[in-house]
């Protein structure tokens, strides 16, 4: 049996004792107003079943012996709980070993991103993706080849019209 069956087991034990708990204490508060001597104005706001305690039925719910069952089924619960965390207690490393492989694990997950990095750049190049180093240089090179263009186009010109016009 797993560890949190454990749990929810021992949890819903837990519940339903803390539930007819309440409920004999919200029962045995209604008994006693309604019996008490001293306060005749709160009798006449009880009902017959306020004027007892407990009914024959809610004995073998809430009393001694529901009370003495759920106690024994919990305290069966929590052995359990404790014998399922001794199971994994075999199963835990130290602090070192611990330390070794976080700092390991650090130190792939830089290695990881750094490749990653690499890695998107060159999908960006292979997809011809906005953005991406090659495009980057095809723009360098055409922004070049069109500066030269238009000196050449420039020089040419004053060229032309100084011989021409002077």
């Amino acid at each position: 049996m797993s560890q949190q069956i454990y749990v929810n087991d021992a949890m819903e034990s837990n519940y339903k004792l803390m539930n007819d708990l309440n409920t004999f204490n919200m029962k045995y508060a209604k008994y006693v107003k309604c019996n008490d001597n001293n306060a005749p104005e709160i009798k006449g706001n009880c009902a017959p079943s306020d004027l007892t305690c407990c009914s024959s039925t809610d004995i073998g719910t809430v009393g001694l012996g529901g009370l003495t069952t759920l106690q024994g089924t919990l305290i069966a619960d929590i052995n359990d709980m404790r014998e399922a965390g001794n199971l994994l207690t075999g199963n835990l490393i130290s602090n070192s070993q611990f330390n070794t492989n976080h700092s390991k694990i650090l130190s792939h997950a830089k290695e990881i991103n750094k490749n990653r990095s690499d890695l998107d750049n060159k999908m960006r190049e292979l997809y011809k993706i906005d953005g991406n180093l090659q495009q980057d240089y095809f723009l360098q090179y055409d922004s070049v080849m069109y500066t030269g263009i238009l000196f050449s186009i420039l020089a040419t010109t004053i060229l032309y019209y100084t011989f021409t016009k002077l």
